[in-house]
């Protein structure tokens, strides 16, 4: 099918599956339909048959021979979705938020803080209702990770620098720690991701 140029398509959407099958593989076709959408004013489209190239191609990569390009090539699809689909990087921002959240919202992870600023070590957040510190745990974490939600980051609490205990064991990090990993990692994941997806529209507009 290389060489071809597809200026009408009675069935566009049976193309795709087809290709997928073609032995060896070839990227002409793809190329040439995913210009056929993009022409057409159908980006959504363009950008499923980018991806699937993208997914194809990667069959093609080996851990053991090329494993600098196979990681790379993981990373830009598990975590950016390649550039095109933006549902990969909000997922994996959501799973932090919720893990933020959970983790926020047991006893001692956020302490209150009286008016004046200074921190009330003594009225932790044990006292609190379940309910209560569940609220503010998540209000914290959408406010901490995303940065256009920071107002709704819960006011007059902090995140306790004490350990974080599992079965009654101290791990290595704090709950400030992991607050602060956490919002790294979102950043950093919304940060490339819309640079990339900016990038790829760009280009391929």
């Amino acid at each position: 099918m290389a060489g071809f140029r597809y200026r009408s398509l009675k069935s566009p959407h049976f193309m795709l599956p087809l290709l997928t099958k073609l032995k060896p593989y070839q990227r002409e076709p793809y190329t040439q339909l995913e210009k056929y959408w993009r022409d057409g004013a159908e980006p959504d489209q363009a950008n499923r048959v980018y991806y699937v190239r993208r997914q194809v191609e990667s069959q093609g990569l080996s851990l053991l021979t090329q494993p600098a390009r196979w990681m790379w090539d993981a990373v830009l699809r598990y975590v950016f979705g390649y550039g095109v689909n933006l549902r990969t990087p909000a997922f994996w921002v959501l799973g932090l938020v919720l893990a933020t959240g959970c983790l926020l919202a047991r006893c001692g992870a956020l302490l209150p803080m009286p008016p004046d600023g200074s921190a009330n070590i003594a009225a932790e957040s044990d006292a609190q209702p379940v309910r209560t510190r569940v609220v503010v745990a998540l209000r914290m974490s959408i406010g901490l990770l995303i940065p256009k939600f920071r107002r709704l980051r819960a006011r007059g609490w902090r995140v306790s620098d004490a350990a974080v205990r599992v079965f009654r064991r101290p791990l290595p990090f704090t709950y400030k720690q992991f607050a602060s990993f956490a919002q790294y990692v979102a950043w950093i994941i919304i940060t490339v991701s819309l640079s990339i997806f900016s990038i790829s529209d760009l280009v391929k507009n």
